[in-house]
């Protein structure tokens, strides 16, 4: 309800083009908050704005197609890999940062003001908290202390943690080597691409790239699927009103809908809402719903086969590491 009243201020008020980076800061810091205690929202939900709306202004610092950007593309990588090993919610939501980097250091040459895309990524994001956490307070003024305190949320907990899974041993360490890789192979690919949406490649490769390699399998099976779900069910809902941006809207709040109900019960649904979503928005500042479907879909097969890819030859590089072992320690050497 928050993201459809946004975008539809926005439409009303002449604003379309403001009207994503405010849904993204609500959309992604909501999706943040999902299954967290109610003593912990409001830390969490303003941590992931900060995160996010740093993401943003960093996108925007580094767009430009150079080396520089390309390797701060895989030093950004690399930290959200990792945050995992920090704590599951730490994992989600620096995988919502990697998605909002790689969003906004992608996005067409007419949304690059960055100052403002990072002031409204931010304002949306402390709206939607505003929206979650002031109920709470009203009926109980000492919510925001109701939970015990996050084991990392010292400094001297979060860089003990930090210190204490920096190993080989950690999947994590491995997850924040991998999707590096798995990250600059789309960039590259996107980079080469002339079509305006392709910085969707390395969006959707940070959206499905896991530590654990047989989830990433089955996580990549459910994205196309529930892309193509949503773009099909977008193409129906939109089609025969092209020119009427608040029926976007409305689409946009189904897609957020969906994603939060169903992004870890049923992740092929949150795919189609999340689907809807972009398609709703970036109908709304006029791009060609069809043109973008089309993308869209094409753009998830790439990332898919470049995640697949990946992760196979990681596979394979793990168990002939486990394999290869000295000749006196294999079974039946004398």
């Amino acid at each position: 309800m928050v993201s459809v009243i946004l975008v539809g201020l926005c439409i009303l008020t002449g604003h379309s083009a403001e009207a994503i980076p405010l849904a993204i800061g609500a959309v992604f810091v909501g999706i943040a908050d999902i299954g967290e205690i109610p003593g912990q929202r409001w830390r969490t939900m303003l941590w992931a704005t900060a995160s996010l709306a740093l993401a943003t202004q960093l996108g925007g610092i580094f767009s430009d197609r150079t080396i520089w950007a390309f390797l701060a593309t895989l030093v950004v990588a690399a930290m959200c890999g990792f945050a995992g090993a920090i704590s599951a919610r730490a994992g989600l939501v620096g995988v919502l940062t990697l998605v909002a980097f790689c969003a906004f250091a992608g996005a067409p040459v007419g949304m690059r003001t960055d100052e403002i895309n990072t002031l409204l990524v931010a304002l949306g994001g402390v709206i939607i908290t505003a929206v979650t956490v002031l109920p709470t307070l009203l009926m109980r003024p000492a919510g925001l202390g109701t939970a015990a305190p996050d084991a990392t949320s010292g400094p001297r907990q979060f860089w003990q943690r930090v210190r204490e899974r920096a190993v080989p041993s950690n999947r994590y360490f491995w997850h924040a080597i991998r999707l590096p890789v798995a990250i600059g192979i789309a960039t590259v690919i996107a980079w080469s691409v002339p079509v305006m949406h392709s910085y969707w490649i390395p969006v959707t490769v940070a959206w499905v790239t896991l530590p654990d390699s047989h989830l990433t399998n089955v996580k990549l099976v459910a994205r196309i699927a529930g892309t193509i779900v949503g773009a099909v069910a977008t193409a129906i809902l939109l089609v025969p009103w092209m020119h009427q941006p608040l029926v976007a809207a409305l689409v946009v709040g189904v897609g957020v809908f969906l994603t939060a109900a169903f992004l870890f019960a049923f992740y092929a649904v949150a795919v189609a809402g999340i689907t809807m979503v972009i398609l709703g928005l970036f109908s709304i500042v006029g791009d060609p719903v069809g043109e973008n479907i089309i993308v869209r879909i094409t753009a998830t097969i790439i990332a898919a086969g470049i995640v697949a890819l990946v992760t196979f030859s990681w596979s394979k590089a793990e168990q002939r590491r486990h394999v290869h072992v000295a000749p006196w320690h294999r079974p039946g050497h004398v």
